[in-house]
């Protein structure tokens, strides 16, 4: 949470944008990391057996009826930390939003850019 605040504080100082310029990016990457959290879990009950749906199909559907996200490989919070140090980050978050949304119509054009 430390970093967070420190991460707000930098864009207020350095930017000159406001609060609510910078809000909706930085809620977007917290949920980026969310839905990879919740693809994380619902695809280790799966693989270990604990998943208490006996649901055949692909594994988008059966990460699904685990109430999770389909997460697809460029949409992964953790390979946007993976980026090397200096690289332009936004191009890389648009396109991980775009993937997920891709992925998943519930969400269809509800993700920041």
């Amino acid at each position: 949470m430390e970093q967070l605040w420190s991460a707000a504080d930098s864009l207020r100082a350095n930017t000159g944008l406001t609060a609510q310029e910078y809000s909706r990016s930085i809620l977007g990457l917290i949920f980026l990391r969310y839905a990879e959290y919740r693809f994380t879990q619902a695809k280790q009950r799966l693989d270990d057996g604990s998943s208490r749906r006996r649901t055949t199909g692909s594994i988008k559907s059966r990460i699904q009826a685990e109430g999770a996200m389909y997460v697809p490989d460029e949409a992964l919070y953790s390979n946007l930390l993976e980026l090397p140090e200096g690289a332009n980050i936004g191009p890389n978050v648009n396109n991980a939003m775009k993937a997920l949304e891709a992925e998943n119509e519930a969400i269809k054009d509800a993700c920041p850019t």
